[in-house]
């Protein structure tokens, strides 16, 4: 889950290895309307492919794909944010990201990854520290 003052996005991953976490049936991403947090209101419901870790950044929305790869959202429209993907990188296993002032570290099966986000087309990598065996 991660939220500004008036929206929460929510993750939901359905575990295919018999046991379950929560009461997720699908891979969705859920936009909420949270500017009353007593009454937050579901704006609308996506379907993803192996959602885990999200982060945002002014207008950007990343989410986690898994071996899937990492998504790059406009969420300027919650209504249409899936509509709105700005890029997706299939070539990288993502699990979880940190968005800060137009650098995302994330990482995945194979290393921490740094990326450049300013340009609003395409991310750059900075840098990636590889895995390590110990």
């Amino acid at each position: 889950v991660v939220a500004d003052d008036n929206f929460a996005y929510v993750t939901l991953r359905a575990m295919d290895n018999g046991t379950s976490c929560g009461p997720a049936q699908t891979n969705s991403l859920l936009v909420l309307d949270i500017k009353n947090l007593a009454i937050p209101k579901l704006l609308s419901t996506y379907q993803m492919r192996n959602p885990y870790g999200l982060g945002i950044d002014g207008k950007n929305l990343f989410i986690c794909e898994g071996e899937s790869g990492l998504k790059r959202f406009n969420r300027s429209e919650n209504f249409g944010v899936v509509e709105n993907m700005l890029e997706f990188m299939e070539s990288v296993d993502a699990f979880d990201v940190i968005p800060h002032d137009n650098v995302l570290i994330v990482t995945g099966k194979d290393g921490i990854y740094q990326f450049d986000y300013s340009e609003s087309k395409e991310m750059k990598l900075l840098s990636k520290i590889p895995k390590t065996k110990f």
